[in-house]
Protein backbone atom coordinates (compact mmCIF):
# COMPACT_ATOMS: atom_id res chain seq x y z
CA UNK A 1 0.00 0.00 0.00
CA UNK A 2 1.23 3.45 -0.90
CA UNK A 3 1.61 5.73 2.10
CA UNK A 4 2.64 8.88 0.25
CA UNK A 5 0.06 11.67 0.59
CA UNK A 6 1.40 12.94 -2.74
CA UNK A 7 0.50 9.73 -4.55
CA UNK A 8 -1.41 10.45 -7.75
CA UNK A 9 -0.89 14.19 -7.48
CA UNK A 10 -0.52 15.93 -10.87
CA UNK A 11 2.44 18.33 -10.82
CA UNK A 12 3.55 20.55 -13.68
CA UNK A 13 7.29 21.23 -13.64
CA UNK A 14 8.23 24.34 -15.62
CA UNK A 15 11.87 25.11 -16.36
CA UNK A 16 13.68 26.09 -19.53
CA UNK A 17 16.51 23.70 -18.64
CA UNK A 18 15.66 20.07 -19.46
CA UNK A 19 18.22 18.85 -16.92
CA UNK A 20 16.41 20.68 -14.11
CA UNK A 21 13.04 19.27 -15.20
CA UNK A 22 14.41 15.72 -15.22
CA UNK A 23 16.00 16.13 -11.82
CA UNK A 24 12.74 17.36 -10.28
CA UNK A 25 10.81 14.59 -12.09
CA UNK A 26 13.07 12.01 -10.43
CA UNK A 27 12.41 13.56 -7.02
CA UNK A 28 8.63 13.70 -7.45
CA UNK A 29 8.20 10.25 -8.97
CA UNK A 30 9.68 8.74 -5.80
CA UNK A 31 6.53 10.05 -4.08
CA UNK A 32 4.29 8.59 -6.82
CA UNK A 33 3.42 11.98 -8.36
CA UNK A 34 2.35 12.28 -11.99
CA UNK A 35 4.70 14.79 -13.59
CA UNK A 36 4.04 16.98 -16.61
CA UNK A 37 6.84 19.12 -18.02
CA UNK A 38 6.93 22.48 -19.78
CA UNK A 39 10.05 24.12 -21.19
CA UNK A 40 8.71 27.67 -21.22
CA UNK A 41 5.97 29.94 -19.89
CA UNK A 42 3.65 29.56 -22.86
CA UNK A 43 3.74 25.75 -22.65
CA UNK A 44 3.06 26.06 -18.90
CA UNK A 45 -0.05 28.15 -19.55
CA UNK A 46 -1.36 25.70 -22.15
CA UNK A 47 -0.79 22.66 -19.92
CA UNK A 48 -2.24 24.36 -16.84
CA UNK A 49 -5.39 25.29 -18.73
CA UNK A 50 -5.84 22.04 -20.66
CA UNK A 51 -4.57 19.30 -18.34
CA UNK A 52 -5.30 18.10 -14.85
CA UNK A 53 -2.83 19.93 -12.64
CA UNK A 54 -2.82 20.17 -8.84
CA UNK A 55 0.40 22.12 -8.42
CA UNK A 56 2.91 23.97 -10.59
CA UNK A 57 6.61 24.24 -9.82
CA UNK A 58 7.59 27.32 -11.84
CA UNK A 59 11.10 28.53 -12.63
CA UNK A 60 11.13 32.31 -12.30
CA UNK A 61 13.90 33.19 -14.74
CA UNK A 62 13.22 31.63 -18.13
CA UNK A 63 13.99 32.75 -21.64
CA UNK A 64 11.02 34.47 -23.24
CA UNK A 65 8.09 34.64 -20.84
CA UNK A 66 9.16 34.70 -17.20
CA UNK A 67 7.69 32.35 -14.64
CA UNK A 68 6.03 35.32 -12.94
CA UNK A 69 4.28 36.35 -16.17
CA UNK A 70 3.18 32.75 -16.76
CA UNK A 71 1.91 32.41 -13.17
CA UNK A 72 -0.03 35.68 -13.42
CA UNK A 73 -1.62 34.58 -16.72
CA UNK A 74 -2.53 31.17 -15.29
CA UNK A 75 -4.12 32.79 -12.23
CA UNK A 76 -6.14 35.14 -14.43
CA UNK A 77 -7.43 32.28 -16.56
CA UNK A 78 -8.12 29.48 -14.04
CA UNK A 79 -10.85 31.08 -12.00
CA UNK A 80 -13.55 29.11 -10.25
CA UNK A 81 -13.20 25.43 -9.49
CA UNK A 82 -9.55 25.25 -10.68
CA UNK A 83 -8.33 28.10 -8.48
CA UNK A 84 -7.04 25.44 -6.05
CA UNK A 85 -3.94 25.00 -8.25
CA UNK A 86 -0.94 25.98 -6.15
CA UNK A 87 2.15 27.58 -7.65
CA UNK A 88 5.63 27.26 -6.18
CA UNK A 89 8.18 29.58 -7.75
CA UNK A 90 11.86 28.73 -7.73
CA UNK A 91 14.97 30.65 -8.67
CA UNK A 92 18.65 30.86 -7.88
CA UNK A 93 18.57 34.65 -7.99
CA UNK A 94 15.92 36.25 -5.83
CA UNK A 95 15.80 38.48 -2.78
CA UNK A 96 13.34 38.44 0.09
CA UNK A 97 11.79 41.63 -1.31
CA UNK A 98 11.30 39.95 -4.69
CA UNK A 99 9.59 37.04 -2.98
CA UNK A 100 7.15 39.34 -1.14
CA UNK A 101 6.21 41.02 -4.42
CA UNK A 102 5.59 37.64 -6.05
CA UNK A 103 2.83 36.80 -3.58
CA UNK A 104 0.66 39.34 -5.40
CA UNK A 105 1.40 37.58 -8.70
CA UNK A 106 -0.28 34.37 -7.63
CA UNK A 107 2.80 32.63 -6.23
CA UNK A 108 1.90 30.55 -3.17
CA UNK A 109 5.42 29.68 -2.07
CA UNK A 110 9.01 30.23 -3.10
CA UNK A 111 11.99 27.84 -3.07
CA UNK A 112 15.57 28.74 -3.81
CA UNK A 113 17.61 26.81 -6.34
CA UNK A 114 19.23 24.41 -6.24
CA UNK A 115 16.10 22.63 -5.05
CA UNK A 116 16.51 20.36 -2.08
CA UNK A 117 14.20 17.37 -2.14
CA UNK A 118 13.07 17.65 1.49
CA UNK A 119 12.34 21.39 1.11
CA UNK A 120 10.33 20.73 -2.05
CA UNK A 121 8.26 17.96 -0.48
CA UNK A 122 7.66 19.99 2.70
CA UNK A 123 6.46 22.95 0.61
CA UNK A 124 4.09 20.75 -1.39
CA UNK A 125 2.70 19.13 1.74
CA UNK A 126 2.11 22.53 3.36
CA UNK A 127 0.30 23.83 0.29
CA UNK A 128 -1.94 20.81 -0.30
CA UNK A 129 -2.75 20.08 3.33
CA UNK A 130 -6.15 21.74 3.03
CA UNK A 131 -6.63 21.39 -0.72
CA UNK A 132 -9.89 19.78 -1.86
CA UNK A 133 -8.27 18.51 -5.05
CA UNK A 134 -5.88 15.96 -3.61
CA UNK A 135 -6.92 12.54 -2.35
CA UNK A 136 -5.04 12.26 0.92
CA UNK A 137 -5.20 11.18 4.51
CA UNK A 138 -4.92 14.38 6.56
CA UNK A 139 -3.73 12.58 9.69
CA UNK A 140 -0.56 11.56 7.86
CA UNK A 141 0.42 15.09 6.91
CA UNK A 142 1.85 16.27 10.20
CA UNK A 143 3.73 13.00 10.60
CA UNK A 144 5.14 13.29 7.07
CA UNK A 145 6.14 16.91 7.64
CA UNK A 146 7.81 16.05 10.94
CA UNK A 147 9.65 13.12 9.37
CA UNK A 148 10.98 15.35 6.62
CA UNK A 149 11.86 18.11 9.09
CA UNK A 150 13.88 15.65 11.19
CA UNK A 151 15.69 13.96 8.31
CA UNK A 152 19.40 14.52 8.36
CA UNK A 153 21.08 16.23 5.46
CA UNK A 154 22.45 12.81 4.57
CA UNK A 155 19.11 11.50 3.34
CA UNK A 156 19.08 8.86 0.65
CA UNK A 157 20.01 10.37 -2.68
CA UNK A 158 18.90 8.84 -5.94
CA UNK A 159 21.30 7.59 -8.58
CA UNK A 160 22.10 10.48 -10.92
CA UNK A 161 24.09 8.35 -13.38
CA UNK A 162 21.17 7.83 -15.84
CA UNK A 163 20.37 11.54 -15.74
CA UNK A 164 23.97 12.55 -16.37
CA UNK A 165 24.35 9.94 -19.10
CA UNK A 166 21.30 11.33 -20.92
CA UNK A 167 23.01 14.70 -21.29
CA UNK A 168 22.00 18.10 -20.02
CA UNK A 169 19.65 19.09 -22.80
Amino acid sequence: PDTSPLSGMDILVVDDEAYNRRLVRMMLEKYRCNVLEAGNGQQAIELALNSRVDLILMDVLMKGMSGIEAARTIREQIAGNRSYIKIIANSAEISNEDYKSQKINGIDEFLAKPLEESALIRAILRLIKNSPSVNKEPENFDLKLNTLENKSTQEAIFDLAPLIASGKG
